[in-house]
């Protein structure tokens, strides 16, 4: 089972319903677990991107080698690269991705390297009724 305040990643096969595979967050994750809040995914050419919202970044999980790997980009902030409260991610055949950096109201792109290539600021307005 997964353990209370940690988050687990089940791989399903979709014509039997078995788990073929678990992967525990918590390696990647490390200390600071419970800040940690993964709500969101992609899977595109074989790797899967996991959205962190508490600790502002993205997981990218992938195999090399026959091995399990992971990576993860962005920390917290209002600078290029850098997330606050991210609330989705789409990835397009060439791995560019596009992340909804939520408190920054703005839409950022990471190339498949997972380095910033530009964004889309958007402007929240109130109207009042």
């Amino acid at each position: 089972l997964t353990e209370p305040g940690e988050t687990d990643v089940f791989y399903i096969d979709t014509e039997s319903g078995a788990v073929v595979k678990r992967v525990e967050l918590i390696d990647i994750v490390g200390e600071e677990k419970f800040k940690s809040a993964c709500r969101f995914l992609a899977y595109a050419k074989e790797k899967l991107y996991i959205v962190d919202m508490g600790l502002d970044c993205v997981y990218v999980l992938f195999l090399k080698d026959g091995e399990e790997q992971a990576s993860a980009f962005g920390c917290s902030g209002n600078k290029v690269g850098q997330l606050r409260d991210p609330a989705g991610v789409v990835v397009d055949e060439a791995g560019t991705m596009m992340v909804v950096d939520s408190k920054n109201n703005r839409l950022q792109l990471f190339n498949k390297d997972c380095t910033f290539c530009g964004l889309v600021q958007v402007r929240i307005s109130l109207i009042s009724v």
